[in-house]
């Protein structure tokens, strides 16, 4: 759902203020040709799984319950199945259920993409066509881990500069709010950008590049103006 009034209109008021309703609500997997349901990940075991067969033009073909599945070392068995047919040109109901989801990755899954490491989030980045997310929502976390230094260095030289500008014998208030302001307005363009890349607003290279580009430009100017007076 796009906003909590469309989850209230959806599950009822109790899905954003009762604990142990949320509890109950699984994951949901977006693939190719599906969407798959799943009430309960334990080990290499599913429990309470509904496939919902998708045709090309999008349409629901078939609805598939099953109670639940165990994974083979390739593929989904899945155990007591019912179900029902929405078209008259696939009547089958599936007994197994092919995806690239693991054990491994679908207990990752429920855990946001900037708390995993970065293996972890280059792993899940693969499951181009089966997941919860867009595959930039793991590849833009990854890339922030491994620039995280760079951050570092271009506020090592904003502060260095700031420093110089304003001399060691003045009081530091003043070198106290450029720094908070500074610090302040680049974390908010870099949470905005990096969140929009993890739901495919904009590019990831937009996301990394543009906060940093933005940080070592002002560096450089302050240094440049620093030197000059």
């Amino acid at each position: 759902p796009p906003s909590a009034r469309a989850i209230d209109n959806w599950l009822g008021g109790r899905a954003l203020t009762d604990t142990e309703f949320n509890q109950d609500i699984g994951l949901w997997i977006a693939e190719e040709t599906a969407f798959v349901e799943i009430g309960k990940v334990r080990g290499n075991e599913l429990f309470d799984l509904k496939l919902y067969e998708r045709a090309s033009d999008t349409t629901i073909q078939s609805i598939t319950n099953a109670k639940s599945a165990y994974y083979n070392g390739n593929t989904w068995i899945l155990n007591v199945v019912s179900g029902q047919s929405l078209s008259e040109e696939n009547s089958r109901l599936l007994s197994e259920w092919k995806t690239t989801q693991t054990p491994n990755t679908l207990q990752k899954l429920s855990t946001s993409p900037r708390f995993l490491s970065i293996w972890d989030q280059y792993e899940l980045s693969w499951l181009l066509k089966s997941g919860t997310r867009p595959a930039s929502a793991y590849i833009v976390w990854s890339l922030n881990r491994l620039t995280m230094p760079l951050v570092a260095l271009g506020f090592l030289i904003i502060a260095t500069t700031i420093m110089q500008a304003h001399g060691r014998r003045q009081t530091g208030d003043r070198r106290l709010i450029y720094g908070l302001g500074v610090g302040f307005g680049f974390f908010i363009i870099d949470g905005v950008l990096k969140t929009l890349a993890e739901g495919g607003g904009v590019s990831v290279a937009m996301a990394i590049g543009v906060p940093l580009f933005i940080l070592f430009g002002l560096g450089v100017y302050l240094l440049l103006e620093a030197e000059k007076a």
